[in-house]
């Protein structure tokens, strides 16, 4: 399967996107002297390899927003759990046991 990288940045007109990250390199289509955000798949509970950054914080106020209130905005939240192949080789659960304790280690985030 083919994941795409959906890039946006914010602007003083608002929003500017595109559906890859490919689009946004090659054609110019967002400016460069605002920051990118880009949605990889890669596990919640590892940080990513510099120069990667994460925006694990924002999703930990989100999820204290949603669900950390007495009265939870849903019951209802959805973690992926079918990219690990996409990851590089040496990066990839190689047993079945490293996978549910990837899958665990998520979910837990999640909580």
């Amino acid at each position: 399967p083919r994941f795409l990288h959906q890039t946006r940045t914010r602007t003083a007109a608002g929003l500017r996107g595109t559906d890859d990250l490919d689009e946004a390199v090659a054609g110019r289509a967002l400016p460069d002297s605002t920051p990118w955000r880009a949605h990889f798949h890669v596990p919640l509970h590892a940080p990513p390899a510099p120069p990667l950054t994460s925006t694990l914080p924002v999703l930990r106020d989100t999820l204290a927003r949603l669900v950390g209130g007495p009265v939870p905005l849903t019951r209802h939240l959805e973690v992926e759990t079918y990219t690990w192949q996409a990851l590089p080789a040496e990066l990839r659960p190689r047993t079945r046991t490293q996978l549910a304790d990837g899958i665990a280690a998520e979910l837990t985030l999640a909580r």
